[in-house]
């Protein structure tokens, strides 16, 4: 990816890294506002095309899936 800690990420889309970090381990799944503030900054797609057009068609909400969860490596400085 960009080799961005979890703090440049938390930075880059003005959110708390406590967040990123909790998104990181599983222990949150992100509201689709957040993850697609993520989608924008990493340049990649959390959740499948087919799911996307299925939340454009329907009023329902489309849950995020611990596998839509991304991982981040802890970068040293």
């Amino acid at each position: 990816m960009k080799g961005w800690s979890t703090q440049d990420l938390a930075h880059e889309i003005k959110e708390r890294e406590v967040l990123i970090k909790k998104i990181e381990k599983g222990d949150l799944i992100p509201e689709d506002a957040v993850r697609k503030k993520i989608e924008r900054a990493l340049e990649i797609k959390l959740v499948d095309s087919s799911v996307d057009e299925a939340e454009s068609r329907s009023s329902g909400r489309v849950t995020t899936t611990i596998g839509d969860v991304i991982s981040f490596k802890k970068i040293r400085k």
